[in-house]
């Protein structure tokens, strides 16, 4: 009897240190998986910043060439009239 709960004991450490070893494997999985995905949201944030800055300035060249267009146009009609 006290063989078997020495037994018993012995077999729940082992349980115990197993399950302590897959919760540390588990936590350093999920550590390097959030140090991906960290590195992954760095890359899309300067994408997005850079995405942002083009966007800004072709729409300022699309501005720009409709007031030179206007202008052309305006001058082409002034000169017509004289």
């Amino acid at each position: 009897m006290q063989e078997q709960k020495e037994e018993i004991a012995n077999l729940r450490a082992k349980v115990r240190s197993l399950t302590h070893e897959c919760s540390n494997e588990i936590s350093r999985e999920l550590e390097d998986e959030m140090k991906e995905k960290g590195e992954e949201c760095e890359a899309l944030k300067r994408e997005v910043l850079i995405l942002s800055e083009r966007s800004s300035m072709l729409r300022n060249a699309l501005v720009a060439s409709f007031v030179g267009f206007g202008v052309v146009v305006g001058g082409i009609m002034v000169m017509s009239r004289w």
